[in-house]
């Protein structure tokens, strides 16, 4: 199963929201961990997240027909 995502769970565990979420919720989830994680507002995290990781679940999951095909185990990266 190369190239296909083992855990379709996994995007919505990064953003912290069940996979049942909406979109508001997706995006508020996003922004919050975004002001969190960015440099001059956040703390200071000795081990900072994988903000391109972020940034890429974000975009499939706030996508209907990317996250309907990540959902189904379909999604492929780019």
């Amino acid at each position: 199963m190369a190239g296909r995502n083992p855990d379709p769970r996994g995007y919505y565990a990064l953003l912290h929201v069940s996979p049942e979420a909406g979109r508001q919720e997706i995006g508020r989830a996003f922004r919050a961990l975004m002001r969190r994680h960015h440099p001059d507002v956040g703390q200071s995290d000795p081990d900072p997240p994988d903000v391109g990781a972020i940034l890429h679940a974000f975009a499939v999951l706030r996508d209907a027909r990317s996250r309907a095909d990540y959902d189904a185990g379909g999604w492929r990266p780019a």
